[in-house]
């Protein structure tokens, strides 16, 4: 198992506290969603489902974000950071890896 360098060594408390830092930088904008932080707790519990499904980490993730949030989340889980090819394949809906 990889060991994760945020709080907890899981990979929820991971995502959850990369997902918090990204909504407080975000926050500083003028026209930030107030509702954001809350669609990023449920979406991370969707992909956690995902991964306990059998889907690797990095798959999930990139199935269920994109832009700079998949970048921090990838990051905190310690994945490399996504190509274009990757995402490429990725529509605008949630769908399990």
């Amino acid at each position: 198992m990889t060991q994760f360098r945020l709080f907890g060594g899981s990979i929820h408390s991971a995502l959850v506290h990369a997902a918090t830092q990204h909504d407080i930088k975000e926050a500083r904008k003028k026209y930030h969603n107030i509702y954001a932080l809350a669609q990023y707790l449920t979406r991370i519990n969707e992909v956690e489902d995902n991964i306990a499904a059998g889907a690797s980490v990095r798959a999930a993730l990139i199935a269920g974000f994109s832009g700079r949030l998949l970048s921090c989340l990838l990051k905190a889980v310690g994945e490399p950071p996504f190509s274009a090819k990757e995402v490429a394949t990725q529509g605008y809906t949630y769908t399990p890896a």
